[in-house]
């Protein structure tokens, strides 16, 4: 009988051991598509927000943040080294000269990455 106990609660604290160890819901490790509705800086269309790591949420906070920056920086055309904390960067992808461009901007702090596409009108 004792032995049977002993396994039980053996059995027991590796079923809490393991329900603890689980990841948190806000972060993921796997690249995440986050919505895009919201406000977000005029003359600037978010096209799409992935995360890893992190919380959509946090990632929206981060990409108008971004937005904020490059605004400061030299309005449309500006560019941003980083937000947050994070370090970002962007290659241009599309343009129609004088128009608008497309881009993608990346930003990551350790583990956490948010990448965002875009298109901003000149």
């Amino acid at each position: 009988m004792k032995l049977f106990v002993t396994c039980l609660v053996a059995v027991a604290a590796i079923g809490i051991s393991v329900s603890s160890t689980n990841a948190s819901p806000h972060a993921t490790t796997s690249a995440k598509r986050c919505s895009t509705s919201g406000n977000y800086p005029p003359a600037s269309y978010v096209t799409s927000i992935k995360v890893k790591r992190l919380s959509c949420s946090k990632g929206r906070k981060v990409v108008k943040a971004y937005h904020k920056c490059r605004k400061r920086r030299g309005g449309n055309n500006g560019r941003c080294g980083g937000v947050k904390g994070f370090s970002c960067g962007e290659s241009r992808r599309q343009s129609v000269p004088g128009v608008q461009y497309s881009t993608t901007m990346k930003c990551r702090k350790g583990g956490h990455k948010v990448t965002s596409s875009y298109t901003q009108n000149v």
